[in-house]
């Protein structure tokens, strides 16, 4: 990969894949937060978007 100034670009850094290889599991806190938001506009937005006949 070349800039348009024609300067070589070095690797991207390492954090990036380091983390996609090892993913770290949420907090718990975290989860709950949006577990409970799933919990409560789960129903009516799938309701929504997949109308049962």
């Amino acid at each position: 990969m070349r800039r348009p100034d024609g300067r070589e670009l070095s690797r991207p850094p390492r954090a990036p894949v380091t983390i996609e290889c090892e993913p770290r599991p949420a907090p718990p806190t975290r989860t709950a937060a949006e577990a409970a938001r799933l919990v409560g506009r789960g129903p009516s937005v799938n309701q929504r978007q997949d109308p049962s006949p």
